[in-house]
């Protein structure tokens, strides 16, 4: 954050969106405060800089959420974000997006092709299942970067009851080979033992084994997460949830498994669409 707040006159300058972004409610105090009142000041709204999420920012927020046709909740959430600081130099920017799975099969260019023209801009496609390698993955991220996607992720699907969770990524990244994707998503979800000590150690083994090949970790989690693992947390990896609500928003999220904001909600499940099927996904973004 460093030369992002004045130290003098305390205005937030070449904000970094992604480290302010958080909500904020009545009550709260600091600098996340500061830059919603600095963005509802923008917007024309008579309130004072005082860094306190006072009844004279919350009456500003109900305003400015009713008149961008948001519905007034009283706090700020993302997609409040999103619509305070629209059209500044830096912004958040929502983005929709989908996964695909090994039972796809081998998706056509075609359909890549007119994923993207449906306005998806990102994909995230399974690299591994429980019983083994995706054996589709290649194609698949060559032709969803062949389309005009922004972003190509991968996930694993680990084998939970498995002895050794390194080499099951391991495994996995030498398959991909040099094959170009952002970020390994490790999809913790299903039936896991119940022993919490071990499942923990067992996530541990994973994230070390993509950070060992120098990958970027995201975790797909639920929230049966306290079951599996306890009071184990990995909160400081960007969290990818699902809730089917068909809402493209994170306004349903609440706190679990140390994780106070999600990146990525996989909003819809299986779609048929473009002669395959998808997950689709929304997600916040940082343009600067």
């Amino acid at each position: 954050m460093k030369n992002n707040i004045d130290p003098q006159d305390g205005i937030v300058r070449n904000i970094t969106w992604l480290a302010l972004i958080s909500r904020v409610r009545p009550g709260d105090s600091g600098y996340h405060v500061l830059a919603v009142q600095e963005q509802l000041k923008r917007w024309g709204f008579n309130v004072d800089l005082t860094r306190v999420f006072d009844p004279q920012t919350g009456r500003a927020l109900d305003m400015f959420q009713t008149m961008r046709g948001y519905t007034k909740i009283g706090f700020v959430d993302e997609r409040t974000w999103l619509l305070l600081v629209s059209g500044c130099n830096s912004s958040i920017v929502e983005i929709y997006g989908l996964d695909l799975s090994y039972y796809q099969g081998n998706v056509s260019a075609s359909s890549f092709v007119c994923l993207r023209n449906m306005g998806y801009q990102f994909a995230v496609l399974q690299a591994r299942r429980s019983s083994g390698l995706n054996q589709y993955i290649l194609g698949d991220i060559k032709n969803a970067w062949a389309a005009g996607f922004k972003y190509v992720d991968v996930y694993i699907f680990p084998t939970v009851n498995g002895n050794d969770p390194y080499n099951q990524v391991i495994q996995t990244l030498d398959f991909l080979g040099n094959a170009r994707y952002n970020r390994v998503w490790l999809d913790i979800e299903g039936d896991w033992p119940s022993n919490t000590t071990r499942n923990a150690w067992f996530v541990g083994e994973l994230i070390r084994a993509v950070e060992d090949r120098g990958k970027i970790v995201g975790m797909y989690a639920t929230r049966t997460w306290k079951t599996i693992f306890g009071d184990y947390s990995v909160s400081h990896y960007p969290l990818w949830y699902a809730h089917y609500d068909g809402d493209p928003s994170f306004q349903d999220f609440s706190s679990y498994g140390g994780w106070d904001r999600p990146r990525v909600k996989q909003y819809m499940g299986t779609t048929s669409m473009c002669k395959t099927q998808i997950d689709q996904n929304w997600a916040i973004t940082f343009n600067f």
